[in-house]
């Protein structure tokens, strides 16, 4: 080889060896290449993605349930309840020597604490009924007269062969606005008698005071005798009874859950 040539390559060696340094640099740029901060954005992304408090927003629903009205439920004190009925008897001349009664007009009582029951209502301006039902064993109605407690019971009720006279009510009606806890309030229950095996509808006037857990007052309604297939009881040319009878249930009722 010529002393050119060798000049031309050792150019071109020192050319190669002056770019070296440069190339691998180049080559290896793996900060450049891997870019960990902006891969990792998605980690520092995740507390807006998830906004956990802005999707389930549990106070707005359950404030809906808490305005909700509870349901009560009343059960009937027997002992602390009472039924009657009221008619009005007539008795005629022969009554004085067979009866040993006097002559006119009388309205004789009967009464019995054979009372049971309950009852379950909405509470609100406007109070829900949702059910209630009360039974009287009548076969127990006690009067002054011996005689026509009998009579009723065996000859014009028959209530020993049909004691339960029962009351479903299906409603309550014209409750005033302004119901106030301890005071006296007069509406309406409406609602089915049945009595000797025939139901009839009825509405109970009731006034009721509410106190704590207690529910006391009275109920009354009147219907005639003939409505329930019986009639009035009479005796020949001694005494009558007129058709209409008046029924009263004075009652107390402990809320169930109290009892």
């Amino acid at each position: 080889m010529s002393t050119r040539s060798l000049v031309i390559v050792a150019a071109v060696m020192l050319l190669l060896a002056a770019c070296a340094p440069a190339v691998a640099p180049a080559a290896t740029q793996a900060p450049a290449s891997t870019e960990a901060p902006s891969a990792n954005a998605a980690p520092t992304a995740a507390p807006a993605a998830t906004e956990a408090p802005a999707a389930t927003e549990a106070p707005a629903a359950s404030g809906a349930t808490t305005t909700a009205s509870t349901p009560r439920t009343f059960r009937i004190v027997p002992e602390a309840s009472e039924a009657s009925y009221s008619v009005t008897e007539e008795f005629q001349s022969g009554a004085v020597a067979q009866l040993g009664k006097a002559l006119g007009l009388f309205n004789p009582v009967g009464r019995t604490n054979a009372v049971s029951g309950e009852f379950t209502v909405v509470p609100g301006a406007t109070p829900q009924l949702q059910a209630g039902e009360f039974q009287v064993d009548i076969s127990t109605l006690k009067s002054d007269d011996n005689r026509r407690d009998n009579q009723i019971r065996r000859r014009w009720l028959e209530s020993s062969k049909y004691p339960k006279a029962t009351f479903k009510a299906t409603s309550i009606e014209a409750f005033p606005a302004g119901f106030a806890e301890g005071q006296p309030v007069n509406f309406k229950v409406a609602g089915d008698m049945t009595i000797h095996q025939t139901t009839v509808p009825l509405t109970l006037d009731v006034q009721a005071t509410l106190q704590g857990d207690t529910l006391s007052g009275t109920a009354q309604t009147n219907f005639g005798m003939t409505d329930f297939g019986f009639n009035p009881p009479s005796m020949a040319g001694l005494m009558t009874v007129s058709n209409p009878v008046t029924v009263t249930v004075k009652f107390e009722a402990k809320e169930a859950a109290a009892q």
